[in-house]
């Protein structure tokens, strides 16, 4: 089924309606051709970022300008692809542990922050190395 926009979505809590991280959209969409001319404004204006979500904020406000498309698009929530990255990513691997997350998501939020070992049995160092099964 083609879907002309997409974005892992999350309740709205103020500023956020959507993660950033996975972003599917045909060419020439307004609300995020209003959003990147909402940030090309902001660095006209500053060369710092004031607010690590900015992003967001201006998303927000795109998606409430263009909310019949907003609308539009499904609701899966940003919890079930983040759910490896903080119950699970740095425990020890084993296969029934990688295939638990492989049956929740085909995608997955991941990240590399934080003082870990590389040399060790964690489900992150199998994925990165390529050798989990799945």
């Amino acid at each position: 089924m083609h879907q002309p926009f997409f974005m892992f979505r999350r309740e709205d809590n103020g500023w956020c309606v959507s993660s950033s991280w996975f972003i599917v959209s045909d060419k020439d969409n307004p609300i995020l051709k209003l959003t990147r001319d909402l940030l090309f404004e902001y660095w006209k204006k500053y060369n710092f970022l004031i607010d690590y979500f900015a992003f967001h904020m201006m998303l927000k406000l795109s998606a409430q300008k263009y909310n019949y498309i907003w609308d539009e698009v499904p609701f899966i929530s940003n919890q079930i692809p983040h759910q490896m990255q903080f119950k699970g990513l740095w425990d020890k691997y084993s296969d029934d542990l990688m295939k638990k997350f492989a049956d929740m998501s085909d995608f997955h939020k991941l990240t590399y922050a934080g003082n870990r070992n590389l040399t060790d049995d964690t489900l992150f160092n199998y994925l990165i190395s390529g050798r989990s099964k799945y």
